[in-house]
């Protein structure tokens, strides 16, 4: 583990691979990653999630067919019965609640303390990846593992998985985002024979609980996630519809008045309604999301 620092200081793997059109070709040990979590019917994790330069945090992640999750962490939780999906906080006994959407999916898949297993919930994980490139093996824990690094299109991230060779799964992973570095590493990794009951997914609020809206982190990067899960292809790159491309932040950027929410072309589309509203072939963004895109306006639209 002592290691593990200094792999992340040098930069992570160099790509040799070219984006090119279509899906890229992945390497074997990947593929296999992403298949046996695909046929996995239950999946439990222990492992120890780190932002460097920190201590690290116990953290426990259970998932069972069809949909159903369990994310504990040192503040609180996140569960999901496949339909609903609540997040707790110790601190203030509060929870906030979503539906369970392909876009929720792909969006928490991505966040570093899930990252290494969030294929187990997506449809179509390798859909996202630009680039990836198996490198060289090593012994993390006792445990031999083959390092990947993965890039991902519209994200200036690389991750390096650490797949176990044994298993065909990830042990663990080290990304850089938005300027922080991270690691995560499991120490106990239970693929399941069968899914597992619905109870340990359903959320009954604690006593003294209170529930209040849920709130999405106002970075660009939650903006992004937005924009590919409910604005393309219509908007992307080559389509341009109506001359707008939110494909990337220039994009985005030419869309809002940052500072000025309500002079922004990007917020009066997505509160329009009939006709105008956007987007069109989709049902309209919740309130939590819009506010999201709201506030990241208001505090200046920043990259």
């Amino acid at each position: 583990m002592r290691s593990l620092p200094l792999f992340l200081s040098s930069g992570f793997l160099i790509l040799s691979l070219l984006p090119q059109a279509g899906a890229p070709a992945l390497p074997g040990v990947l593929t296999r990653n992403f298949d046996v979590l695909a046929a996995a019917p239950s999946l439990t994790l222990e492992y120890k999630f780190r932002v460097v330069g920190e201590s690290p945090a116990d953290y426990k992640l259970v998932f069972s067919r069809p949909g159903q999750f369990r994310l504990t962490t040192p503040t609180g939780y996140v569960v999901s019965d496949g339909k609903v999906v609540t997040t707790y906080k110790n601190a203030t006994k509060t929870y906030s609640q979503e539906a369970f959407t392909d876009g929720w999916v792909n969006t928490f898949a991505k966040r570093p303390e899930v990252q290494a297993w969030g294929a187990f919930l997506q449809k179509d994980p390798a859909s996202s990846i630009e680039a990836a490139k198996a490198g060289q093996s090593r012994n993390i824990g006792g445990n031999e593992v083959t390092e990947v690094a993965v890039s991902f299109k519209k994200l200036p991230t690389v991750v390096t998985l650490y797949v176990d060779k044994k298993i065909g799964i990830a042990r663990g992973l080290a990304a850089s985002i938005e300027g922080k570095d991270y690691l995560v590493m499991a120490s106990s990794i239970t693929i399941g024979k069968d899914p597992l009951t619905t109870d340990g997914f359903a959320f009954v609020p604690p006593e003294g609980s209170k529930k209040e809206d849920a709130v999405l982190p106002a970075t660009f990067a939650s903006v992004q996630a937005l924009m590919n899960d409910k604005c393309m292809p219509c908007h992307d790159a080559v389509n341009r519809k109506d001359g707008v491309d939110l494909s990337n932040y220039a994009g985005i950027v030419a869309s809002v008045t940052p500072g000025d929410p309500a002079s922004s072309r990007l917020i009066k589309s997505v509160r329009a309604t009939g006709r105008d509203r956007m987007p069109k072939k989709a049902d309209a963004l919740p309130e939590a999301q819009i506010k999201m895109l709201e506030k990241w306006v208001q505090d200046g639209a920043k990259p």
